[in-house]
């Protein structure tokens, strides 16, 4: 069975998606019988199925829905195709792998059989820096990424860990919410959340959108996983992203999303026993010095209009500290 699964799920932007997929197959030349690409296209009204129905690769195969399922089920389809290799590895269709970066993980599965989850280290630009760093990644044949990134994790050492040691401020300050950083073993990671995201076609409110459908890719192993689960982190860049301001969250707002969202995962992160008690009002002082607007203006929605619903507990938990702050 060949090592690693690339899921891109795809929308409406074929032309990031070009270059993602240019990069891939790059990457994978000589690892042909040890990558397997799939694409979901998620309906997408632009060229993407003309796109990928010209590409002529043995690895890459691609999917059309009947219908825009929303983003999380697009996500979370990947689980369906858990057979095709040991590995998965969900890419965002805006999300570009640098020089050597798949060779390195394919090793790593082959070399380390007693791993299940492989933390992978990413570098991030601002959006509006785009054109001039994949320019200069093209000149250095995407070995040598521009200065002013920003890296994920500023840890420089390969480590052998557990999956819980993942799980600090220092390592991933999302807590596990970029898509990009992760690769797990496909036959332990199931399907669990699928049937509490609503379709596209369905509609939803700011008051009734669940958080499981904001961070899907986080939940979905982090439920099927444990916190002892035998993981790795890799250190050296596997991916660059460029932080475009959460714009596919629509009318929900980044702060609904990043605010409510985190404080979500993190709860559910201390039920699971991924972090201790103890640790949990040390990750919301972080939360608030990375994204203290976003979690005040959504306080403030939520004191203003009742259909904004916030947990009581994590309101609870975002006041303690805010007051221990001022003390």
């Amino acid at each position: 069975m060949p090592a690693l699964l690339i899921y891109i799920p795809t929308y409406n932007r074929c032309h990031s998606l070009r270059l993602c997929v240019e990069r891939i197959l790059a990457e994978i030349n000589g690892l042909e019988s040890e990558v397997v690409i799939h694409v979901s296209d998620n309906h997408s009204p632009d060229e993407t199925p003309q796109y990928l129905e010209s590409i002529q690769h043995p690895c890459l195969q691609w999917s059309r829905n009947d219908s825009n399922i929303g983003g999380a089920l697009n996500v979370i389809k990947v689980h369906s195709l858990s057979h095709l290799a040991d590995f998965t590895f969900i890419l965002g269709d805006d999300d570009f792998l640098l020089k050597g970066s798949i060779r390195r993980l394919v090793s790593a599965i082959r070399g380390n059989p007693d791993i299940d989850f492989f933390f992978l280290n990413t570098l991030a630009y601002a959006a509006n820096r785009l054109a001039e760093v994949i320019n200069k990644l093209y000149d250095s044949g995407w070995a040598d990424p521009p200065a002013g990134g920003t890296m994920k994790s500023s840890h420089t050492t390969d480590t052998r860990c557990l999956l819980s040691d993942l799980f600090s401020p220092g390592v991933d300050e999302v807590l596990g919410g970029s898509m990009m950083c992760f690769s797990f073993r496909s036959k332990l990671v199931s399907d669990h959340i699928a049937q509490l995201i609503k379709p596209a076609d369905q509609g939803t409110t700011v008051s009734s959108y669940p958080m499981y459908s904001s961070y899907p890719h986080t939940l979905n192993w982090i439920y099927s996983l444990t916190p002892q689960t035998p993981s790795a982190f890799m250190a050296q860049p596997f991916t660059i992203n460029f932080w475009h301001g959460g714009k596919e969250w629509g009318k929900l707002g980044y702060h609904r999303v990043v605010a409510e969202g985190l404080g979500f995962v993190l709860f559910e992160q201390m039920r699971l026993g991924y972090v201790n008690p103890s640790q949990f009002d040390e990750y919301l002082k972080h939360y608030l010095n990375i994204s203290r607007a976003s979690i005040l203006m959504l306080l403030s929605e939520a004191e203003k209009n009742p259909d904004v619903a916030i947990s009581p507990e994590f309101k609870n938990r975002l006041i303690r500290v805010l007051l221990g702050e001022r003390n």
